[in-house]
Parts: C-alpha cells; sequence; structure tokens
C-alpha cells in the first residue's frame, strides 16, 4: 500500500492510494477527499508520465510511475506529502537485465 496527501493553496485535502506490494505492481488509484480538488488531480494525473516518460492516465499505475508524477512540475502547485509506502519508492529495481535495449 502507497498513499499521497494532496494539498491545494485552498486547503483543499485528497488521499490518494494504490493497494500495491512492489514498486512495480500494477494497482487501481483511489482517490478521496475534496470532490473539487480529486476532478482537478484525475485530470492532471490522465496527462502526467510514470518514472519511464509513458502516460499513466488517471486508472490504474505502479507506485513507482505514481511517484514520478507527483513530484513531476505537474504538481508543483501542491503539497504532495508520501504518507504510507516509502519502500516502495525508496529504492527501485526495474527488472531489466544488465545490458538490455530499452
Amino acid at each position: 500500500m502507497i498513499k499521497y496527501q494532496v494539498t491545494d493553496d485552498v486547503l483543499r485535502i485528497i488521499n490518494i492510494e494504490l493497494d500495491a506490494d512492489t514498486g512495480n505492481s500494477f494497482a487501481s488509484i483511489e482517490i478521496t477527499g475534496d470532490a473539487d480538488l480529486k476532478a482537478i488531480v484525475e485530470d492532471i494525473l490522465a496527462t502526467s508520465y510514470g518514472a519511464f516518460g509513458h502516460s499513466i492516465g488517471s486508472n490504474a499505475t505502479s507506485p513507482i510511475d505514481l511517484d514520478a508524477a507527483l513530484k513531476s512540475p505537474n504538481f508543483d502547485t501542491f503539497a504532495v506529502e508520501l504518507i504510507e509506502g516509502f519502500e516502495l519508492v525508496s529504492s527501485y529495481d526495474p527488472g531489466i537485465p544488465e545490458g538490455a535495449v530499452t
């Protein structure tokens, strides 16, 4: 499980959660809290990119990709705080064999 709290400049708050076991596990994005801020964040996520530059959308992603999106300039106007699941994004092994071309 990974959980973030996102606050905007008028102190509306949402929580973003993924029920994932590893940094690369794919899970549904669950957003709870202020309805107006939720809609704004869903729109931003829909056009955000993950750790390797692919679009993540607003329905499902991995902790690594969600973390990259929330740290991107798209979220510079928000206060984003990692509440739970630090271990899922503190180190990452993409599972790509050494010497592989991606």
